[in-house]
């Protein structure tokens, strides 16, 4: 019996020692690439510790100089709210047309990718060509940044909010579709096949099996899409497509301090009171309303009479989707009267787009382009992408941690973590693109900007994240933790963390792919990488180049898909370990 034990002793520590060997070897391999990363994006200690100074500076100088004596006097008097507030009248209409082209556009983007969700997903009886042509088309459209669809649209509509519309609706519907038809995916099978041996038709089993199981995640999916679209709406008026961004690019050209400060809290304000109130709706929609238990009886009339909710359920929820139906018709009406085009604006934009799109296809002296000039452009903006997601990670996961409510107790750590919590909020509720502006303003042209771009966005977007997966924890083992005399840094780490870890490792697998694909826009705004490459060739009407620059970041995202999924499957779900087979 000894002996057995000292066997299965010895093959423990062997497995531990090739654990860790894995974990060590990956450990400085990941910090090769960050040094490597670091060193092209021009991100090191150094280059921080001259630059972060200026950025301080030029913070500062947004603070208003608000005096308490003068602070309710009239719009002539500085130092009063009414002189910092002095553009309200003309920048709360541009909210609110930001606002309108984020909720418009999410409204179609939804429907639009639900169908195209079940004609992708490889368990929706859809023939393959068809899956395999729309998840193209939809690669397509979330890889080509919304600043360049919008910037196609605006020469072909003119400046306005109809073009910004049709910008933020291409990239939801290619992104949505994407996290859409993954959900149909994941989907039980046990009611399909119910419904298939009853000789439902495809599309009763789409209706009846997959969508009650997809919806939840579907509305989801979609109140979280409106608050990113609020985001990014804010930086399409930079190119003229409506908005708030071309206000909030003057006025940090023109170094108006005090109203990039002024319009930057409103985005802010917006940006969270859309997440309480998408949040709220979640709860409403998702979890509704409690209904009797319905016992299955033979009497059909008899469970009639008593279950008569149970039987009105369908006819109340056509009503509700027709209702919702309607309502949506007249928005769109109204948004359309409201921003909308001409038809003799219609009919030239398109001819336009078609001769844009014309250009695109035919690649004139290909092989004389600079292929070595894209490629290093391609390269920087991974790089950037790399050291800020990498460097946000590290910074978010130690101010989670003061940001949980489960580990931040009491009224002086909840007030802590209360705080931690707005931080989160305002460094999330700013674009990654305005982000750049503001760094590129501080700290000049270059891929620098963009790190710090990145930094500030993920910071604040995962470190809420991770804060909620600390929150949703079991807490058993942290009070058997407890019961053994464990401190309060170890139940930190091996009651909280162990569990919270595969939902940390997800989200920033994830966050890589979501940032290679939105680091485009950055070089838009002189913080480095290949947007820089978008915004020259469209200049030039070189459309050609700019649709090969395109599928080249398709074939990187796709990439780059594969591998974190690979990463998830391997250190989300683990490696197999053989069993101990000592003692046969």
């Amino acid at each position: 019996m000894k002996t057995t034990h000292t066997e299965f002793e010895r093959y423990y520590q062997q497995v531990r020692s090739r654990q860790k060997r894995d974990a060590v070897c990956w450990s400085l391999l990941l910090l090769a690439l960050y040094f490597a990363a670091g060193s092209a994006a021009e991100f090191n200690l150094l280059t921080i510790w001259h630059s972060l100074p200026h950025f301080f500076d030029y913070m500062a100088e947004t603070i208003p100089p608000l005096s308490a004596g003068n602070l309710f006097a009239d719009v002539q008097t500085k130092g009063s709210l009414a002189w910092w507030g002095y553009r309200l009248p003309i920048q709360l209409p541009l909210i609110w047309e930001t606002l309108q082209l984020a909720l418009a556009s999410t409204l179609v983007a939804v429907a639009i990718a639900t169908v195209f969700a079940f004609l992708a997903a490889n368990n929706a009886w859809s023939p393959a060509p068809v899956r395999f042509a729309i998840r193209v088309l939809v690669a397509f459209l979330r890889t080509m940044p919304e600043l360049a669809w919008a910037v196609i649209f605006v020469m072909a509509f003119g400046i306005g909010a109809i073009p910004g519309f049709l910008a933020l609706m291409l990239h939801t519907v290619g992104s949505l579709t994407k996290l859409f038809y993954e959900a149909v995916e994941s989907a039980q099978n046990k009611p399909v096949r119910g419904l298939a041996a009853c000789g439902a038709s495809p599309l009763q089993k789409i209706r009846f099996a997959l969508w009650p199981q997809v919806k939840p995640l579907f509305l989801s999916y979609g109140f979280m899409r409106l608050e990113i679209n609020f985001r990014s709406s804010t930086i399409l008026g930079l190119v003229g497509a409506g908005g708030i961004g071309q206000e909030l690019m003057t006025n940090i050209k023109l170094d108006r301090y005090d109203q990039v400060s002024i319009t930057l809290l409103l985005i802010i304000l917006v940006v969270s009171a859309l997440d309480m109130l998408s949040g709220r709706l979640r709860l409403w929609v998702l979890e509704g309303k409690k209904m009797s238990v319905w016992h299955m009886q033979p009497d059909i009339a008899a469970s009639r009479r008593q279950h008569k909710q149970l039987y009105q359920v369908q006819g109340r929820y056509l009503r509700y989707v027709g209702l919702v139906a309607l309502a949506c018709l007249l928005y769109y009406v109204w948004f359309f009267l409201q921003f909308g085009v001409s038809g003799e604006q219609l009919t030239t934009g398109l001819q336009q787009i078609g001769r844009y799109l014309a250009r695109m296809f035919v690649w004139h002296g290909f092989w004389n382009w600079p292929f070595g000039y894209y490629f290093t452009q391609i390269g920087v903006t991974l790089a950037i992408v790399f050291a800020g997601t990498l460097t946000a990670t590290v910074l978010a996961l130690l101010l989670s941690f003061f940001a949980a409510r489960n580990i931040m107790r009491g009224v002086v750590l909840g007030t802590l973590a209360l705080l931690m919590r707005r931080l989160f909020d305002v460094l999330r509720g700013i674009d990654m693109a305005i982000w750049g502006l503001i760094f590129v303003r501080a700290v000049g042209l270059g891929p620098l900007a963009g790190v710090l771009a990145i930094i500030m966005q993920d910071t604040g977007l995962l470190g809420r994240l991770y804060a909620e997966g600390h929150e949703a924890v079991d807490r058993s083992p942290g009070r058997g933790l407890t019961a053994v005399g464990a401190n309060g840094l170890q139940k930190h780490r091996f009651g909280i963390f162990t569990q919270s870890f595969p939902t940390f490792l997800a989200l920033s697998l994830y966050q890589i792919e979501s940032n290679t694909r939105s680091a485009a826009v950055l070089g838009f705004v002189g913080a480095g990488g290949i947007g820089l490459i978008y915004a020259e060739n469209m200049r030039l009407w070189n459309w050609d180049v700019v649709m090969f620059i395109t599928l080249l970041l398709v074939a990187v995202v796709m990439i780059m898909d594969t591998l974190s999924a690979w990463l998830r499957r391997r250190y989300i779900g683990g490696a197999a370990v053989p069993l101990y087979q000592g003692g046969r």
